[in-house]
This record gives C-alpha cells, structure tokens and sequence, in this order.
C-alpha cells in the first residue's frame, strides 16, 4: 500500500486531482485510488466502511478496500464513511446511516400526511427552509438537524358582495358570509345567500342559517339583507 505522502501533494502540479474525504479536501497525482488508500489518505479507520457520494444519480456507493475509483470521472462529490447521524422530526430523535436525506425519506419516517408540508429549522433571523420530496439535506453538517410539519395554508379568493376577499377555509358557512359582507347576525334581520362559480360538490344555489358550503377560488356569494315585517 502506497504511503499517504506520496499521494498528498504539497507543491502545484498540472496533473494534480482533488478530492473530499469527510468535508475536508485533498490532492493527488494518482488517477486511481482504491477504497484502502482513500481511507489512509484521510487518516480515516481502517475497519470503516467507505462510501462515495455521486452527484447523478443521488445514491451513494460503497467503496470496498480493493476497489479502485477513477478520480477524473465526472460526477464524484466526495467520500465518506458510514456512521450513523442523529436528526429530530418534531421532538422525536431518529438516526440516519446516510450522509444526505431525502424530503420523501423524513415523510416516510416521521409518518408525516401527504397534505403536510415539511420544513427544516433554521437559526434565525433567517426563514426556515421548506423541504420537498426531492429536496436532499446534508446531516454531517455541524449540530442536528431539526425539522418539523405543518399543514398547507389553504389561501383562496372569493367575492362577497362584489368584493373580492381572501379566505383560508375549506369551507363557508351562512354565518361567514354575513361577518364578511358585514351584515350584523340578529333576530331582526332575514338575510337571502346566494353563491355561483363553486366545486363540484356544490356548484351554485341558495344558504340559510346553519348551511355550510365548499370554497372554491373566485367562489361569488351575494347576501341581500331583507327586515322583517
């Protein structure tokens, strides 16, 4: 096995590769590594196991000592060895035998629905950053990541009365539409809803007190006050 010296280069060389064991970044005369002198390069355990991230398709892959790795190829991102990393999912600590996790992975995992979004925590006074199915989080980064779900903020538009107003329900009752057409709620007052441009579940038609309707975007609703005789 080649000495680890012979194999670092201190001084500028035109054919000099580099490459990144664990974070930090290395350089080379030698095309060809194998699993064994990757890890005697980076003063990394002999016993450990050695994976090689890739940057297409997003799936590591395990270097045996014997293996040799073509470090001109295209596509490396660096190496690492496989040590189980801890994370947290709204309170709960679960670890991780990868360097990088999916947004489908922490779904899978914290049973987080579908119609949730997932967010991971960032210090502040930066936004936490939402995190898509696809989206990858590096979890060898220093400290534990933290993430966490909420429901998607259901933000449409409808008209009341000619105005256009924004409503984050799923549904309206006879009551919503009076508060937003401000029209007072009492036992003097008999008020006619009508709504058009609605879901399939109900696509137009008439709301007394009690009804409750689906909310479609540009949803239109009409309340005509009319007093009692």
């Amino acid at each position: 096995m080649e000495n680890s010296n012979n194999n670092q280069v201190h001084g500028s060389c035109d054919n000099q590769l580099s490459i990144t064991v664990e974070g930090i970044l290395y350089k080379t005369q030698q095309q060809y590594l194998t699993g064994a002198q990757i890890k005697e390069l980076a003063n990394l355990p002999a016993l450990s196991k050695l994976y090689m991230t890739n940057s297409t398709p997003w799936k590591d892959t395990a270097i045996s000592d014997e293996e040799k790795v073509d470090l001109a190829r295209l596509g490396i991102e660096g190496f690492y060895i496989k040590k189980n990393l801890k994370f947290i999912i709204d309170c709960t600590e679960y670890e991780w035998d990868k360097q990088y996790i999916t947004g489908s992975e922490i779904r899978q995992l914290g049973n987080i629905p579908q119609d949730a979004q997932v967010f991971l925590s960032i210090l502040g006074p930066y936004d936490d950053e939402l995190i898509n199915d696809g989206d990858r989080v590096d979890l060898a980064r220093p400290g534990i990541e933290r993430f966490y779900f909420k429901a998607k903020e259901l933000i449409v538009s409808i008209f009341v009365n000619g105005k256009e107003i924004p409503f984050t329900k799923p549904k309206i009752s006879y009551e919503d539409v009076l508060t937003l057409a401000r029209i007072p709620i009492n036992d003097s007052t008999v008020c006619t809803v009508t709504y058009a441009k609605g879901p399939s579940q109900n696509p137009s038609g008439e709301m007394s007190k009690g009804d409750i309707v689906f909310v479609k975007n540009k949803m239109v609703f009409n309340a005509t006050p009319t007093n009692r005789s």
